[in-house]
């Protein structure tokens, strides 16, 4: 924004009459597809002559000429004594134009514009926009003489669609041109399963998107992306594609050669082969229906030339850029990956498979293309070793999310939009904007391992995971207090072990978990219907990432401060006037309150072995009750106990409230 002159000046101004200043211009230049607000305040704050919005003698604060109301509107011959006011007026005229007036430091707008079209989102708003500023005022008979001064501050702002969906895009790229809350809003308008169509900039080719259960938008197709279709003069770089800022890629012609195991040239060299690229076949795990084969990709075509290491390459590193539309990526893979995750969302092959339509596209090698209509293989970002990496794999009967695979082969590429915010990130207003009513749900990722985790607005307004925490595995992992509900820098979480959780002393003092029922799913509490995992077993002093460990002689009354929940988020309160308590006050009845909770009977973990799954479920507190017990959320298949207590040594489950 620049404006034009930095004084307004309204000169010759004689007891009895009227005069307007010169004008000035505001330029605003923009790109946003909304256009933007102009706001104006009048007023400083930090000058106690100027706090007001009239204006002021410099000789005298105590004449002014007071501002006309911001309701006015009316011309310069009608102003009452000793008044001010502004137009954006194109033109003056003494007798037609109008004038309204300003508020001290509140922003009043003065201009809104907005692009008749919006869409495509890559068509940018005019570029320069300008408004006329103009300032006049009438002085009374007796109005003192000298100069009057004040300041008026111009800002402008770019305007959010709050109307925007799914359909206004046109482009895949589109949606990273979008702000956070555009975004949000289209994410939000996306119904989980649907399938959506949308462009690639770089080639106009059409593309089937959703948003499956993990909450990501997924790319339903293989990418087709062929220097053959380009269209004129688009090159591929940071403005289109997933590259580093300013760089860019020449995608190379397709080529039956460098696809070879026993020549580094594969490893180090992209390579792609369009010849079965419009062919279809059949989608694994005999499921109904086709998808088109696509091309084929070694690695280092894959990641646009920036992950061509030597098969000797040192170092673990992950691919960072790849060649999916600008605001996409490669989906990340192995036990704790994209892939892994979306299936674990799944209650089959056969519905993963449908959810993402993986057909059997085969691979190419070795100077051909294999495998069409029994196998189907699709990279990842992740590293596996000095010549491999993680993918997904899917045959005639399975799929294969944590797979891996030599980089010389041409594989498929999917690409995931990361439409899942951080629970570690997100704010209470965006969860606002992702949940504007009480009843709504979104999905979050936990940084820490990818986990998706439902999250609801229930009746007391608060925002809690629907899902129990599945944090944990069979190694031992460590948290920090940037992704961590602790004060402390870190703390690791123990692998998984059935000891740890007998009646005795150390099973207070040490954490312990267990993750065997992890991916079990059991039904919900209270006779309800519908289903949750069961997720990890926690001791207390596991719950609490080892910061409430005290012996069974503890002496004190104190609560829990810390835990293993995100960052951002903690264990509720229990008890008689905790959070689990005020919860279910505000629903009729102990199913209500099930099902909006969706607690699973999910049982417990004691003396080296799982107990009462499917008719008990246990939920941690914060809450102290006495020297060995804390206070928790109890179902069973009849009812709800949320003041219930129970002993730290024994592993019971984490939901997490936002803080």
């Amino acid at each position: 924004m620049t404006l034009s002159s930095s004084d307004l000046i309204i000169s010759h101004l004689t007891p009895g009459n009227y005069a307007s200043s010169n004008t000035i211009t505001v330029n605003v230049s923009t790109n946003n597809s909304y256009g933007y607000t102009l706001i104006a305040k009048v007023g400083d704050k930090d000058n106690p002559s100027l706090s007001n919005n009239n204006l002021v003698n410099t000789e005298s604060s105590d004449t002014t000429f007071t501002s006309l109301s911001t309701t006015d509107n009316i011309t310069l011959p009608n102003f009452n004594d000793n008044k001010w006011g502004y137009t954006t007026a194109s033109t003056i005229d003494t007798n037609t134009t109008t004038y309204s007036g300003l508020l001290y430091n509140v922003d009043t707008i003065i201009n809104a514009t907005k692009s008749s079209t919006g869409i495509p989102m890559n068509n940018t708003y005019p570029g320069t926009n300008t408004t006329n500023f103009t300032i006049a005022a009438k002085a009374g008979q007796t109005q003192a003489s000298g100069e009057y001064t004040n300041i008026i501050n111009f800002r402008s702002v770019a305007n959010v669609n709050t109307d925007i969906t799914i359909n206004d895009l046109r482009y895949m790229q589109d949606i990273a041109s979008l702000t956070d809350t555009e975004r949000q809003l289209v994410i939000s308008s996306m119904a989980t399963g649907t399938t959506y169509q949308l462009q690639d900039s770089r080639d106009d080719t059409t593309y089937n998107v959703a948003k499956l259960k993990d909450g990501n938008i997924w790319l339903l197709d293989n990418l087709a992306l062929d220097p053959a279709t380009l269209k004129s003069g688009v090159t591929l770089d940071s403005t289109n594609t997933n590259l580093p800022s300013g760089s860019t890629f020449t995608l190379p012609n397709s080529t039956t050669t460098g696809f070879d195991w026993d020549d580094n040239n594969s490893f180090i060299n992209p390579a792609i082969n369009t010849a079965s690229k419009n062919d279809s076949q059949s989608l694994a795990v005999g499921q109904s229906g086709t998808g088109k084969i696509g091309v084929y990709y070694n690695y280092c075509a894959a990641t646009a030339g920036t992950y061509c290491k030597s098969m000797s390459q040192t170092g673990t590193s992950n691919a960072t850029n790849d060649i999916c539309p600008k605001g996409w990526r490669l989906p990340t893979g192995g036990p704790s990956g994209e892939f892994q995750a979306l299936r674990n969302q799944y209650a089959s092959n056969e519905e993963y498979v449908l959810a993402l339509r993986t057909p059997l596209s085969g691979l190419f090698d070795d100077g051909s293309a294999r495998y069409h209509g029994s196998y189907g293989y699709f990279w990842s970002s992740t590293y596996y070793n000095a010549t491999g990496m993680y993918r997904l794999g899917v045959d005639t009967t399975d799929v294969y999310p944590q797979y891996t695979t030599y980089r010389y082969v041409g594989f498929s590429v999917r690409c995931v939009y990361d439409a899942t915010p951080d629970m570690q990130n997100v704010t209470t207003s965006e969860l606002a904007t992702l949940m504007p009513s009480i009843g709504d749900t979104a999905i979050l990722n936990d940084n820490r391992d990818g986990s998706v985790y439902s999250i609801g607005r229930l009746a007391d307004g608060k925002y809690w995971m629907l899902d129990n925490l599945a944090l944990g595995s069979t190694s031992a992992m460590t948290l920090t207090n940037t992704n961590t509900n602790i004060t402390a820098a870190s703390w690791t979480l123990p692998a998984s072990t059935t000891t740890g959780f007998e009646d005795a002393a150390a099973s207070y003092t040490t954490a312990a978990i267990n993750t065997a029922s992890k991916n079990i799913s059991q039904s919900l509490a209270a006779g309800q219907s519908g289903t949750g995992k069961i997720g990890v077993y926690y001791n207390y002093c596991a719950a609490t990432a080892g910061t409430y460990c005290k012996s069974m002689s503890q002496t004190g009354t104190s609560n829990a401060t810390n835990d293993i929940c995100p960052k951002g988020w903690r264990l509720p309160t229990g008890g008689a006037s905790g959070e689990f308590q005020a919860l279910r006050n505000q629903y009729s009845s102990s199913g209500e309150f099930a099902l909006a909770l969706r607690t699973p009977l999910s049982g417990l973990f004691a003396d080296g072995s799982d107990l009462f799954q499917g008719a008990q479920g246990l939920f941690w507190s914060s809450t102290y009750y006495n020297a060995t017990n804390m206070c928790i959320l109890y179902v069973d298949t009849t009812g709800v106990n949320p003041q219930n207590t129970n002993s730290r040594r024994v592993g019971f489950f984490v939901r997490c409230i936002k803080q």
